[in-house]
């Protein structure tokens, strides 16, 4: 399984997944039930929503999710100039 050390890098791997890709990806996670694979591809089925916003749905639930499990928080990267930092006013 990847490793992941901030909400970024969570980000990051799931943003390029396509729909087939997520699923593949977020199994080994545990983070839905067997059933809910069914039940989201016969929503997207009956037309009730469309794929881009169900799997924008979808990453989001496996974010929070494993956010939370795994303790990860955003990471705050540093600016390359810090010089604002040291300035006296």
């Amino acid at each position: 399984m990847i490793t992941f050390e901030d909400i970024q890098d969570l980000e990051d791997w799931l943003e390029p997944l396509g729909y087939e890709a997520f699923w593949q990806a977020v199994e080994p996670w545990s983070v839905f039930a067997a059933e809910d694979r069914a039940h989201f591809d016969d929503v997207l089925a009956r037309n009730v929503t469309d794929a881009d916003t169900m799997l924008a749905c979808l990453k989001a639930e496996v974010r929070i999710c494993l956010s939370e499990r795994l303790d990860l928080k955003r990471c705050l990267h540093e600016p390359q100039n810090r010089a604002y930092l040291t300035r006296l006013h």
